[in-house]
């Protein structure tokens, strides 16, 4: 996973590949009720992010069913969609201790997503980039497209947000 961000002051940050948060699919499961599980595991590493102090938290194959803002016990999470096929999805999750605000949140795609904002904690514009990039096993057009996409991104984040200067 790869998690970027910009703003005045430092973050801990982290990137974690969950192989997925959708309970059904699951093949270690320690509940027999779905539901429970897929708390079990988000809740899980949450409080293992808010012993660690960890600021922002990159989540690479969250496979979320649907773009969502959703609010944790200690972190704000922050869910792009995955594919068709159920696979890749992009998850920020930031830590409430920053106070961090959203001004915009979008899934570009299944393997990228971002979110800009401020935070109380560092008093300024802040931009969060989430992105899960191709494996060596994908086809050369879908590699190159996303690391387009990428730069795109970052680019009109840079230009857009005052205060941010490099990503």
């Amino acid at each position: 996973a790869t998690l970027m961000a910009a703003a005045a002051g430092k973050f801990k940050m982290a990137t974690v590949n969950v192989r997925t948060l959708r309970p059904k699919e699951e093949k270690h499961a320690t509940s027999t009720v779905a539901s429970a599980t897929l708390l079990g595991k988000r809740q899980i590493l949450e409080e293992a992010c808010e012993e660690q102090g960890h600021d922002v938290v990159g989540i690479q194959e969250g496979r979320s069913s649907a773009t969502e803002r959703r609010s944790g016990m200690h972190l704000g999470r922050l869910a792009g969609a995955g594919d068709d096929e159920g696979g890749h999805g992009c998850q920020v999750w930031v830590s409430r201790r920053l106070g961090f605000k959203v001004t915009s949140f979008t899934a570009v795609s299944p393997r990228l997503e971002d979110a800009t904002g401020h935070t109380r904690a560092h008093g300024g514009p802040v931009a969060f980039v989430g992105a899960h990039e191709p494996t060596d096993g994908d086809a050369a057009p879908a590699k190159n497209a996303f690391w387009a996409q990428l730069e795109s991104v970052t680019q009109t984040l840079v230009e857009g947000a005052p205060g941010i200067t490099s990503l």
